[in-house]
């Protein structure tokens, strides 16, 4: 087990709540044990949003979710990039989306169908929010990155026990 402070889901709430506009109705449609619904609950708390908690996922029924109860902040994920393409894609209220493990290919297109940007995140139950993709930086979009080290937070990368350097691969 993972034994979690007060201090940490603070945090991480508030962390997530900094890295674009604060959306006054955000989703969370997947089960409430993983860490993902958890920091979205604490930063629609940490900015006073209003939660719409889907009973069950669905990738079928998630554009109509998005549109009918006019979320403006969500996650998404590889299925959701690679729904057929339709015009109900900018019928939201959408202000940006945010993902994880996203592949780079899709990422242009998922961008282009909602119309709003999407930010790739990076975290971990043990240490909350990692890395994230600054909103208006578009540099990192598509290329495959979890972007950059999280506020309060260092990051480096390590190959064969030895740090990488920049640029490096």
């Amino acid at each position: 087990a993972c034994m979690l402070s007060h201090l940490y889901w603070m945090m991480i709430g508030r962390v997530r709540a900094s890295a674009g506009p604060p959306p006054s109705i955000m989703l969370i449609d997947t089960p409430m044990y993983y860490m993902g619904p958890m920091w979205r609950f604490m930063m629609a708390l940490d900015i006073g949003a209003t939660l719409c908690v889907a009973r069950r996922y669905s990738l079928s029924g998630m554009l109509d979710r998005l549109i009918d109860h006019k979320i403006e902040f969500s996650l998404v994920t590889n299925p959701v990039a690679k729904l057929p393409d339709t015009p109900r894609f900018r019928q939201t209220n959408l202000l940006w989306l945010t993902t994880y493990g996203l592949s780079k290919d899709l990422h242009e297109g998922l961008e282009s169908r909602f119309g709003v940007p999407v930010r790739e995140i990076y975290g971990m139950t043990e240490i909350g929010a990692g890395m994230f993709m600054p909103l208006e930086d578009r540099r990192m979009v598509g290329s495959g990155s979890c972007g950059l080290p999280a506020p309060f937070r260092k990051c480096r990368i390590v190959a064969d026990g030895c740090d990488v350097a920049e640029g490096g691969e």
